[in-house]
């Protein structure tokens, strides 16, 4: 598998660059009701979002959070060592997932 994402072509590259463009079309017009021109839609085929806003940016930077991967990693960790009898360097030992999600 990791010979296949390492010769990846340049027709696959532009078959999902294309179907991107076509998805992020469809859903703009469902979401919004707008038609927007391709250059705008190129951006978010690209990029995935179009802004970093409070809202779509990077939880660490706006509200001093971690973030969701960050927060199943420590989740992880803590309930391996204590099924192992582990010392775990984190205060909280237990955690509850309805605080986090």
């Amino acid at each position: 598998m990791v010979e296949y994402m390492a010769n990846r072509t340049r027709s696959e590259r532009r078959y999902h660059y294309h179907r991107l463009k076509k998805y992020h079309k469809k859903r703009l017009k469902q979401w919004w009701g707008i038609d927007l021109p391709d250059t705008v839609i190129a951006s978010y085929a690209t990029t995935g979002t179009k802004c970093s806003c409070w809202m779509c940016g990077n939880p660490r930077r706006h509200h001093n959070q971690i973030t969701n991967q960050e927060k199943i990693n420590i989740i992880n960790y803590i309930e391996s060592c204590t099924e192992n009898n582990i010392y775990c360097p984190f205060k909280i030992r237990s955690i509850k997932l309805s605080n986090y999600f």
